[in-house]
C-alpha cells in the first residue's frame, strides 16, 4: 500500500503517524467505489493512560506506548496497517475485511493484551529485575466500509463514536459502530434538502440486477436511492436514510420511492414474457407506519401493475423484536400480492425461527457470510446448511456481494438460487438496465 514519498514516523513508537495513515486510507477509498470489497477502521485506546502517565512519568509512559505498539503489530495480518493516532490511541486499517467476524476477532485478540514489559525502574533494577510488567486494558471502536461510511471522515468519526461508547461503559471492551453512531448530515438541513429534492426531481433510483445462478439470467432488480443533489453527494445512502427515518420527510420519501419503483417495474416488463420484480428496501420505521399498506396500494393502483412485480425488502433490524405492527403489515402486504424478502440476513439481529413465522418469499444473505478465501471450510459449511434449510422451507435464496468468479461458482455448487454483486453488474440507471436486459435476453 503506497504511503507517499515522505515517510512520517511517530517519534515514540516508530509507527506511521495519523496523517500518514489517513492519507493512505484516502488513497485507497478514492479508487474504491461503494459496494466493493469491505474494509474496516479500528481505533484502539489504552484505558486510563493518564493515570499510567502520572504514576510512571512521561518517559516510562512513552515506553509503555512503544511496547504496546509492538504487541499490536504482532496481532495484525500482513496487509493491515498500524499507526499512532493520537495520545494513547492507535489506528488500524484493514483494507480487506470482507467478513465481519475477522474484524471482531482482531478486536477481541487486542482485548487479551493485559500487560506490557518495559525497562525496570531504578528500584526494580536494584533487586535484579531488568524489566517491569505494567498492567493495562484497552478499548476498541470499529467502523466498517461501506456500512458506516464511504469516505475517510465518516469512517473515523464512526470509529471514534464507537470507541467513546466503549470507554463510557467502563472500558476493556469492543464496540462496533452502527448506523446511529455513523456521522449524519444535519437533521434540519437534511429535512429541507430532501423535501426540496423530491419536489424538484433531484433524487433518482438506480437498479442492480439479480442473476439466477443456473443460467445467469436476470430475474430480479434491487432499487437503490441515489441523490442527484450536490449537497448530499458526500454522504452514503445509509447515513442519509438513517437521519431521514427520524424525520417527517420519511413518509414522502417512501411514497416517492414506491411510485418510482412501480413505474420502473412497468417499463422493464412492458414487452417481457418472463416478468422481473423490482425490490424496494423498507427501513424499520417505515414498516411500523400505519399508512404503509395504503402507500403500496396507491402506488400499484396509480401505475396499474400487478403486485407481484414489486418485492419489499425488510432488514433484519425491522424484524428483530417481533413487533406485532410489523408482522401485521407483512401479512397485509402479502395479501396484496407483493413478494416479501428478508434482507441482510446474517448481520446478527434475527433468529432462524423468524423464517418459520414470517410470510417471506426469499432470504437475502449478507455479504459478510460470503468468504473471499474459499478454503475457509467452516464458512462454506455454514452457507451450505443455511441454503438447504431455506430451500426446505420453500424460500428463494439470494446472496449479496459477489465480487469474483470463484464466489459465483461456490454458490452455484451449493445450490444458491440467485446472486448480485459488482462482479455481475453494478447499479445502473433505468436506461442502462433496459440495455443490459436486452443484451442478456439475446443469450
Amino acid at each position: 500500500m503506497p504511503f507517499g514519498k515522505r515517510a512520517l514516523v511517530d517519534s515514540v513508537t516508530g509507527l506511521r503517524t495519523r496523517a500518514e495513515l489517513h492519507q493512505s486510507i484516502q488513497d485507497v477509498l478514492s479508487e474504491k467505489p461503494e459496494g466493493t470489497t469491505p474494509s474496516a477502521f479500528l481505533l484502539v485506546d489504552i484505558d486510563r493512560f493518564a493515570e499510567i502517565n502520572r504514576a510512571l512519568g512521561f518517559r516510562r509512559a512513552d515506553a509503555v506506548l512503544a511496547a504496546f505498539s509492538k504487541l499490536l503489530a504482532t496481532q495484525l495480518r500482513a496487509n493491515d496497517v498500524l499507526a499512532r493516532h493520537d495520545g494513547a490511541r492507535f489506528g488500524i486499517w484493514m483494507p480487506d475485511a470482507s467478513q465481519r467476524f475477522e474484524v471482531l476477532q482482531l478486536a477481541q485478540r487486542l482485548l487479551r493484551i493485559e500487560s506490557v514489559s518495559i525497562a525496570a525502574s531504578q528500584e526494580a533494577k536494584a533487586v535484579a529485575e531488568p524489566t517491569q510488567a505494567i498492567s493495562i486494558s484497552v478499548s476498541v471502536g470499529c467502523a466498517l466500509f461501506p456500512e458506516h461510511g464511504v469516505v475517510l471522515d465518516e469512517l473515523v468519526q464512526a470509529a471514534q463514536a464507537a470507541l467513546q461508547v466503549a470507554k463510557q461503559a467502563g472500558g476493556n471492551q469492543v464496540q462496533l459502530a452502527n448506523i446511529d453512531l455513523a456521522p449524519k448530515p444535519n437533521s434540519w438541513s437534511l429535512q429541507n434538502t430532501l423535501a426540496e429534492a423530491i419536489q424538484n426531481d433531484q433524487l433518482v433510483l438506480h437498479y442492480q440486477p439479480v442473476f439466477q445462478l443456473i443460467d445467469k439470467k436476470i430475474v430480479a432488480v434491487e432499487a437503490l436511492l441515489r441523490p442527484k443533489i450536490e449537497s448530499l453527494a458526500g454522504h452514503s445512502t445509509e447515513s442519509i436514510m438513517g437521519v431521514a427515518e427520524q424525520l417527517p420527510v420519511i413518509a414522502e420519501l417512501t411514497r416517492w420511492g414506491l411510485l418510482e419503483a412501480c413505474r420502473a417495474a412497468r417499463d422493464v416488463n412492458r414487452h417481457r414474457t418472463e416478468p422481473i420484480s423490482i425490490a424496494v428496501n423498507l427501513p424499520p420505521v417505515v414498516m411500523q407506519h400505519p399508512q404503509l399498506v395504503n402507500w403500496v396500494q396507491e402506488a400499484l393502483d396509480q401505475v396499474q401493475i400487478p403486485a407481484n412485480l414489486i418485492t419489499l425488502e425488510l432488514t433484519e433490524r425491522s424484524l428483530a423484536d417481533g413487533d406485532t405492527l410489523v408482522i401485521r403489515a407483512m401479512h397485509q402486504l402479502k395479501e396484496l400480492g407483493c413478494l416479501l424478502a428478508m434482507d441482510d440476513f446474517g448481520v446478527g439481529y434475527t433468529a432462524l425461527a423468524q423464517w418459520l413465522r414470517l410470510p417471506i418469499d426469499k432470504v437475502k444473505f449478507d455479504r459478510s457470510l460470503l468468504p473471499t478465501d474459499l478454503t475457509q471450510t467452516k464458512s462454506v459449511v455454514l452457507i451450505k446448511h443455511l441454503l438447504k434449510l431455506a430451500h426446505e422451507l420453500g424460500l428463494t435464496t439470494v446472496f449479496e456481494g459477489v465480487e469474483h468468479r470463484a464466489q459465483w461458482d461456490l454458490l452455484g455448487s451449493l445450490g444458491c438460487d440467485q446472486a448480485q454483486g459488482y462482479w455481475l453488474a453494478r447499479p445502473t440507471t433505468l436506461d442502462g438496465l433496459s440495455e443490459l436486459l436486452r443484451a442478456t435476453d439475446k443469450h
